[in-house]
């Protein structure tokens, strides 16, 4: 006899209804890039011995042990983790309190390191590590292997072209570069294009912005979409994909986690020293350098670039680089 599903048992109620959708609000109030960030730094405490929801004295003892094995940004970002766990599950928040506001600020004191930064690609290694990718993307490295590899091997530096000019000619966050969707780009010939990003760190209250991009006479992140687009044969969905061993695209967007190996990949590939000294934050800070080190105005960098505040400009910009290459070359010696 067939099973009988009553529909009491797959029928929700409207406050049940009402619930799902405040759920669903909530969630996308926030990136998904945040959320598994937020995701990440909560299982970090619970591994280290933590309980939720966590009492004042349980932080400080997580906090004081953690402190001498990572650096202060790293110890924000798990207590504002933490915090926003508390403040999502209706928790009281021990984050707010004196004595770990206090104790952070020991920490700060004692426990002074420089911040570890992406080193910024400068245009000398932008331009080296396109000469690469052109190279690779015409068949000119390896003249030995089978068509399919070959078709593959184009695929990838075509793709990668476009992702490393995009990258750094529009400062993008990672998680930005990854979620431009073909059907939002729009190109104006012999003038350039326009990006409508969905979402973004920035965008804090998710309107969306669309960004623009001048044609370029070299090293052009608009000729290398339409190459890569043209290539790929790709017309909608994300512009930036993974592709398999046999140089199948897949239908979804890379990984944000894929970004800095890859980058660090190319790097050793295009025979840039120092590989590991760099992420994929290196395009954001490399285009911030490159922009004060030829005269670009800071409110005007923060303003195409998307910063608030000019501290926030400020940790992106290689100040010895852009100064070195402002001083007279009898100052430099």
């Amino acid at each position: 006899m067939p099973k009988i599903v009553s529909n009491k048992s797959v029928s929700r109620s409207p406050k049940e209804d009402s619930k799902v959708l405040v759920a669903g609000y909530m969630e996308a109030a926030t990136a998904e890039n945040t959320r598994r960030g937020y995701r990440s730094d909560v299982r970090v405490y619970e591994k280290w011995g933590g309980l939720l929801p966590a009492s004042q004295n349980m932080l400080i003892e997580f906090l004081a042990d953690m402190a001498q094995q990572r650096q202060m940004s790293t110890l924000r970002r798990y207590l504002a983790s933490i915090s926003k766990w508390h403040q999502l599950q209706g928790f009281v928040d021990p984050a707010r309190s004196t004595q770990v506001k206090t104790l952070m600020r020991g920490i700060a004191k004692r426990h002074n390191r420089q911040a570890r930064q992406a080193k910024p690609i400068a245009i000398a290694e932008l331009e080296k590590i396109d000469g690469y990718l052109s190279l690779l993307a015409a068949n000119h490295l390896d003249e030995m292997i089978d068509e399919r590899t070959r078709k593959k091997e184009r695929l990838v530096a075509l793709r990668d072209r476009a992702m490393l000019l995009l990258g750094f000619w529009r400062a993008m966050r990672g998680a930005e570069l990854l979620s431009v969707q073909i059907e939002d780009i729009k190109v104006i010939d012999g003038q350039g294009a326009e990006i409508y990003l969905r979402s973004s760190k920035a965008d804090r209250e998710g309107r969306g912005v669309t960004h623009r991009l001048p044609c370029l006479d070299a090293l052009c992140p608009i000729e290398a979409i339409k190459a890569w687009l043209c290539e790929s044969q790709l017309t909608s969905g994300p512009l930036f994909r993974s592709i398999n061993r046999w140089g199948g695209v897949a239908g979804s967007a890379m990984g944000v986690n894929s970004l800095a190996p890859w980058m660090r990949g190319l790097l050793i590939k295009a025979g840039v020293a120092d590989s590991e000294s760099y992420s994929a934050h290196s395009m954001r800070r490399g285009f911030a350098t490159h922009a004060v080190s030829c005269g670009t105005d800071l409110k005007e960098l923060m303003s195409y670039v998307g910063w608030k505040d000019v501290s926030s400009a400020m940790r992106y910009i290689d100040h010895e680089a852009s100064l070195q290459s402002l001083l007279p070359a009898r100052l430099q010696r």
